[in-house]
């Protein structure tokens, strides 16, 4: 579950408008309706002053939202790199280890460096 999802159940769960939400926690309203519509990440500091109002621990399903966001990438790490050689293999029918073990690296090398450039924005990004 995204966790503006989360947010906005919780809101209506205790009746508040955004606009109440908003003086209660110090937020803009801008900010919640950012944040419900999951357009932006909610920093440490919004999800304290959320959680304390909510009396929810809504750190928990930001890890899982991580979690789940990092199962999907190896997943698909382990088909670029595994799967698309031995696709290849399988279509043209004669692949030599040279080859596998060139495009294995390659596609290593571009799904290492996506992360570690991603790593990076989001390290500027806060």
């Amino acid at each position: 579950m995204k966790i503006g999802y989360k947010i906005k159940e919780l809101r209506k769960k205790f009746n508040y408008t955004q606009s109440e939400l908003s003086e209660v926690s110090g937020l803009s309203i801008r900010t919640i309706q950012r944040l419900e519509n999951n357009e932006v990440s909610p920093s440490s500091y919004t999800l304290k002053v959320l959680s304390d109002i909510f009396n929810f621990d809504l750190f928990k399903i930001k890890l899982n939202s991580i979690v789940t966001d990092w199962k999907q990438r190896i997943y698909w790490g382990l088909f670029l790199v595994v799967g698309i050689p031995f696709l290849t293999y399988l279509y043209f029918g004669h692949y030599n280890i040279e080859s596998f073990l060139f495009q294995f690296c390659i596609i290593l090398l571009m799904y290492s460096s996506g992360l570690i450039i991603e790593q990076y924005i989001i390290k500027k990004r806060n």
